[in-house]
């Protein structure tokens, strides 16, 4: 039987441990990457509130929007959400949809009492589906039911954005 040297036994260790990292990274390379999938916020009041939850027995649109992720669906029954003046217009800065659940998009209407804008949307692209977005009015600035700014930009599907004003440029949008 043949003797096995320090040297012999070195490399085949060295040898060894590179085949076992070379296969932990083909293994790696061949995995299948896990799936994200967008959540879905179900808003259950239609009242306007802010408490930032919808753990909470109430999700509010603003509260929906809030704890929403990018590229959630935020789903509303139909009905009217009138905006809180208090509160102000609803901020985004991230990907979303909003999709009313009404037969029509005039069913499900969100409202912003002639008193406020509806949305500032600074980035991410917002898409509103089967909504009305009616009764913008800041108390300055553009976009009257909608303002874009930074890198927002907004997708409107089956959606109507109506009696909207403001001081400045794009009544609606």
């Amino acid at each position: 039987m043949k003797k096995i040297t320090k040297r012999k036994l070195f490399a085949l260790t060295l040898a060894l441990s590179q085949v076992a990292i070379i296969l932990f990274l083909l293994f790696g390379l061949l995995r299948q990457p896990t799936a994200v999938h967008a959540a879905d916020l179900n808003v259950n009041t239609f009242s306007d509130a802010s408490d930032g939850s919808c753990a909470d027995p109430t999700c509010s649109l603003r509260d929906a929007i809030a704890t929403a992720n990018p590229s959630d669906n935020i789903y509303l029954p139909a009905g009217s959400y009138i905006l809180s003046s208090a509160l102000g217009e609803i901020n985004i800065a991230k990907t979303i949809t909003i999709i009313g659940q009404g037969a029509t998009a005039a069913d499900t209407i969100i409202d912003g009492g002639n008193v406020i804008r509806l949305f500032n949307i600074s980035s991410g692209t917002v898409t509103f589906s089967n909504l009305t977005l009616q009764n913008g009015n800041p108390a300055g600035g553009n976009g009257g039911a909608i303002l874009t700014s930074g890198t927002g930009s907004v997708t409107l599907d089956n959606s109507i954005i109506r009696d909207s004003v403001t001081q400045g440029s794009g009544g609606g949008i």
